[in-house]
């Protein structure tokens, strides 16, 4: 049997709504982590794994021998911070794909359809050592893009470069005097950089620069930041095949 719908705005109202948040956004009643921003409730969870708050509806206060009903969390929190209940026929997302998570920044409203669009979504991917943006595997209609906490193993050129500089240097040479280049069906021509500086919703900024084309002479490649990855889309196709062993080789045949 299908949960009943509670009219939260209706039997909470914002004001409760935002005083139950408050009350369960602490540190022996939830996990915060650091990295994604998720607030991971420890409150009691139904089979779906969703947790819930228990408390009275305003149609029951003030009367004797009521029983307390239980709401979801995060919806309680999509309404405390949003002011409204979620569009009819809609869900409320997770954007982390963590169900216990009750960060309102990590929700959104969306149909059926995009919300389960998003699971087991790769979503942004940065470099495990530097933080730097690589590709997103969200596709457009992810917006705002997924939360996933960050991988431990994605390179970006500048970790090449670092743990192997003399096989680094050999490659530049070569493209500078005209070696050639592997080709691959599918390069990018516009690359992104990030900084590792938080963003609102767990994830670094991203700051889209233009970095070149992968056929541009190998005087330009060289003259790029290592921090630019022009092999993002072979990356990717990797890591969904789940052939992340072949990205070092990989990333060499594309080092900026």
């Amino acid at each position: 049997m299908s949960r009943a719908v509670l009219n939260i705005m209706t039997e909470l109202g914002v004001t409760r709504a935002r005083t139950l948040v408050q009350r369960k956004n602490n540190d022996e009643d939830r996990d915060l982590d650091t990295i994604t921003g998720c607030w991971l409730s420890k409150s009691s969870a139904t089979r779906d794994g969703y947790c819930q708050v228990t408390t009275l509806k305003n149609s029951q206060l003030g009367r004797r021998g009521q029983r307390p009903v239980a709401f979801l969390l995060h919806k309680v929190s999509f309404v405390a911070h949003y002011g409204r209940n979620p569009t009819a026929g809609n869900h409320v997302s997770h954007l982390c794909d963590r169900r216990n998570c009750f960060n309102p920044e990590h929700l959104i409203d969306e149909s059926p359809q995009l919300n389960n669009g998003r699971k087991n979504c790769i979503g942004p991917v940065f470099c495990s050592d530097h933080g730097n943006f690589i590709f997103s595997a969200c596709p457009d209609t992810h917006q705002p893009p997924c939360i996933r906490p960050p991988r431990t193993d994605v390179r970006c050129c500048l970790s090449l470069k670092e743990s192997d500089p003399q096989g680094w240097r050999s490659r530049q040479s070569s493209l500078v005097s005209g070696g050639s280049r592997p080709s691959r069906q599918s390069s990018r021509t516009d690359h992104q950089s990030t900084t590792s500086t938080n963003a609102p919703r767990g994830q670094p900024e991203m700051a889209n620069e233009q970095a070149g084309r992968v056929g541009s002479p190998a005087l330009e490649r060289y003259s790029q930041t290592s921090t630019v990855y022009s092999g993002a889309d072979a990356l990717e196709e990797a890591i969904k095949n789940g052939d992340l062993d072949a990205t070092v080789n990989m990333a060499y045949d594309f080092l900026p």
